[in-house]
This record gives C-alpha cells, structure tokens and sequence, in this order.
C-alpha cells in the first residue's frame, strides 16, 4: 500500500516536473524566437475613425487630402479614404465607432528612425525604456537600435539577442528594431552572417574610420568590406556603411597636425572639424560606389552624409545610377539644422562624426536631399555619460548627438523655410527608411493594413499615437531649436529629464512578432 503511494505520488510529482518544463521551454521560446521588430501589443484596442482635413497618403503622391482613418481592434488601419468632416462623421456612426476629428491639423506617418544607439545593453546612459520615451515625445513611433554603443555590441547571434531580449523585458513606448555591427573577424564569417541575418537583424552596420573606445566598434578595411558585402547581398539584408574612410595611422596624423603644428585648441568645435576632413567621405564614396557596382545584389546605404566636395557629387550620382535603386543614402538633423560657425565653444554635445560642415555643406545637403540624392534623414542618435562629454574637450570627447526626440522637429524646422512640403518630409522620415529595412506595408505610409502608427501636428505641435488600450498623446513643442536662430543652443525641449515635461506615450504591454 505504501508502495502504491510512493509511485502515485513520483508519477505526480514526474507530471509536475514536465508541465514546468514545458511552460520554460514555451517563455523560452517567446523571449528567443527571431524577431525583425518587437512590435507593441494590447489586449484592447479602442476602435475608432480618426479625421483631420490633410493627411499625408502615399496613394496620393505624397500630398495632402481631408481623409479619415478607421483603426481596427488589432491597432491597424482597417480603411483609409478621402473623405470631408461630414462623410467621415457619417462613416463612424454607419460602423458605431467614436469619430476623432482634429480640425486644422496634418496627419503624417510615425517617422521610423533607421538608426539610434538607445546603449542597451551593459550601460547606463539611457536603456530602452527611456530611449523610446523620447521617441515618442518627436513623432518616432519605431525606432532600429545601432548594434555598438552597449556593452556587448551587437555583433554576434548571442549579442544580438541579448539586445532583444533587453528590449522585450523593457516598458518600451515605441517599436524597435535592430542591426547588427560589423567586425573584421566576422567580415569573413559568412556562416556567422547567415546566422544574424536568420535571428532577426533589420540590416548589417559597418563603419570605416575610427570611433571613440566607448563605442566597441572595429573599423572595417574596405577588403573586409567587399567580402562581407558579397556575402549579405545573399541574405537580401541592406549593409549600411558609414560614409567616412580613414585609417588609424591617418587619424592620427590628423588630429596630431591639428593639434600641435596649427596649435588648435581643444576647446574650439573647428578643431573637431579639422580632424574629420571632407576628403574622408569622398574616399568612402569611391570605394562604395566600386562595391556597388561589383555587387550586383547587394542593397547598400550610406550612413550620415555631411560634407561632399565638389569631387564627391558626381560619385554619388553615378553610383545611384548604376545601382539601379539599390544604392541610397540618409543624413541627420545636426547637419541639416547647425553649422560649425553655430556651435558653441566647448559644447561637446553636438560633436558628430564626420563632422558637422559649414554653412555651404550644409545648404549642398538641403539640395541633394530635395533632389532625391539622400533619400532619408536619420537621427544618429547616440547618447552617453556625462564624463564622456570630457568637460567640452572636443578632442577626447564621445561624437554622437543626443537627438532622437529631435529628428522631426528639427527637420521640418529647417524644411518649410525652404519650401518643401510635409509630404516630402513624411517620404524622409518614415516611407524611405521603411522601405530601406524592408518594413513598407507595416510602417512609415499610412495605408489599409498598416500599423496605426502616426503623428498629428501643426506648425508648432505634435501629438504621437500608437494605438493600444490607452490611445493617447501630449501635446509637445515642435520646433526643436529657437527658431531659425542657430546659436548652437542645446535646448531642453522634449528632453526627457527630471522637472521636464511629461511629453510621452506609455504603453504597456509588448509581443514579439
């Protein structure tokens, strides 16, 4: 009898130990499973039909129409359609949903920002709860995590999951994304590539020159390049390079001629610029252009163009044309929105790399992006530490701006006093790079099916949504900068920070599709 027992209670015990196990394996699955973009879930999902008298529809080449959106219970748009305040009232009463008219505002798709370092994991600096905080307070509804700044850099299958994994164990308020860095080891690993490309990576990120020791980024030499680029023309991922070559021996010789034979001061924000010369980017031009055109396959971007010379331009252009639409290119908002004479002295906060140019680069920028030679803008955000900031030492300072909750307001600032339209705005901010990372028909158009992820705004304020069971937004200050001043000023506007304006939307709940 006691023996009957004993079995009875090992075989409840056995069937314990494998139901346990069974739920371990099914979390371990979730947290695992190979994810292109943590996407934000709710349980309930308020339905509705959103109206505003222009709304950017790609169906209508970019321009603006009085329209309305209808969100379905999944956080999507069920229907997209021309339609006046009356008509659209009518629409939502005909399916007995809420109407949400916002009378004398612009509906634009959420900007997918292609590039930001949110420094997650093994840092401080900011994480990926507050990093896509920001984000919201500019219009950025998903953002795609840079692979170094964190501590270990994406670079590697299991690296690149621990970012996931940080990511989907955090209160994002945002989508994310992720690329994977290049290394010169895996350069070479076509295996290892293989690897990342099935483990969920939006895209591959090189760069070519040196960067600071806290970023844990390994320049690239432009044979190491050429492999791996033949290689990740197969994986049918885009390879996003830096558009600045330069070797350590020149970096040095650079910055060694600035330093003590022009006697430079550190202090200046022109000594940075003279250590970053605008030859750099033309060589990287040049060796790009050869890559892309011996690679037929391969979708290459060219990352934070800043400063082309006159020899660089007829490369770009003939490398656009010979890649037959494959080859595209992103600046930032640093370049478009300051100068080097507009920064001020000592103010490490808006040291970039390359180099933000003078006033000629960057009027040259606003051209070529008007033309269509750069296709999108892109943060480049990249936060860190207070000490590496190095007390206004632009020499030993971290380069990178801290701009993600920037990027809209500091484009379309600078956009409409050149003319260009909230259109041509929405194409560089959200369609093109959607369509770079291979997320058009998700993100960046408002179109049936999409996410309904946007942005309502007027000239002077923005409200983001992304729909979940709490579909709401803040009112935040658009224009990043006082405006059209340019002293160099890093304001507190939408800046994240204790005693700052609480301008962000809170979700909750996230999933990993």
């Amino acid at each position: 009898m006691r023996g009957r027992a004993t079995r009875q209670g090992l075989g409840s015990a056995r069937r314990l130990a494998l139901a346990l196990l069974g739920a371990w394996v099914l979390i371990a699955t979730v947290m695992l499973w190979p994810s292109p973009v943590i996407q934000l879930r709710s349980c309930l999902v308020r339905e509705r039909v959103v109206w505003a008298p222009h709304v950017v529809l790609a169906a209508h080449a970019y321009g603006t129409v009085a329209a309305y959106l209808r969100i379905d219970a999944h956080g999507r748009l069920a229907a997209v359609a021309p339609a006046t305040r009356a008509e659209a009232e009518v629409h939502a009463r005909e399916q007995a949903l809420p109407f949400e008219p916002h009378d004398g505002s612009t509906i634009s798709p959420g900007v997918v920002d292609a590039r930001v370092q949110l420094a997650s994991p093994g840092r401080d600096w900011e994480g990926y709860a507050h990093g896509t905080r920001a984000a919201v307070a500019g219009g950025v509804t998903t953002v795609v995590d840079g692979p170094f700044g964190s501590d270990p850099p994406a670079t590697g299958k299991h690296e690149l999951q621990l970012h996931m994994r940080a990511a989907a164990t955090s209160a994002l308020s945002s989508h994310v994304g992720f690329l994977a860095g290049l290394t010169p080891s895996l350069a070479r690993d076509a295996l290892g590539l293989f690897a990342l490309a099935g483990s969920g990576a939006l895209g591959f990120y090189a760069v070519l020159s040196p960067m600071h020791d806290a970023a844990g980024a390994r320049p690239l030499a432009v044979d190491d390049l050429r492999v791996a680029a033949e290689t990740i023309s197969r994986t049918g991922l885009p390879l996003l390079v830096r558009a600045e070559l330069a070797s350590f021996e020149q970096f040095e010789l650079v910055r060694g001629q600035a330093l003590y034979e022009f006697e430079a001061d550190r202090m200046d924000p022109l000594t940075h610029l003279r250590t970053r010369p605008a030859e750099w980017q033309t060589a990287a031009l040049q060796e790009l252009a050869r890559i892309a055109k011996a690679t037929s396959a391969l979708r290459l971007h060219l990352t934070d163009i800043a400063r082309l010379d006159d020899d660089a331009l007829p490369l770009l252009a003939d490398a656009r044309a010979a890649s037959n639409g494959r080859l595209t290119a992103d600046t930032a908002p640093h370049y478009l929105a300051f100068d080097a004479l507009s920064l001020r002295w000592g103010d490490t906060h808006l040291k970039a790399e390359p180099a933000i140019g003078d006033e000629s680069s960057r009027a040259r920028l606003w051209e070529l992006l008007g033309k269509g030679e750069i296709d999108m803008v892109a943060s480049g955000h990249a936060p860190c530490s207070d000490e590496l900031r190095a007390d206004g030492d632009f020499v030993q300072a971290w380069a990178g701006v801290s701009g993600l909750q920037f990027i809209m307001q500091a484009t379309w600032t600078e956009a409409r006093l050149r003319g260009h339209s909230v259109g041509e705005l929405a194409r560089w901010l959200s369609a093109a790079p959607a369509a770079l990372l291979g997320l058009t028909g998700r993100k960046g158009e408002l179109r049936e099916g999409a996410d309904a992820d946007f942005v309502v705004h007027t000239h002077t304020h923005i409200q983001t949504y992304i729909y979940t069971s709490e579909a709401h937004a803040d009112t935040h200050t658009l224009e990043a900068y006082p405006p059209h001043a340019h002293t160099g000023t890093h304001t507190g506007k939408g800046e994240l920070r204790e005693g700052a304006d609480a301008d962000f939307v809170i979700i909750t709940t996230i999933e990993m599709i």
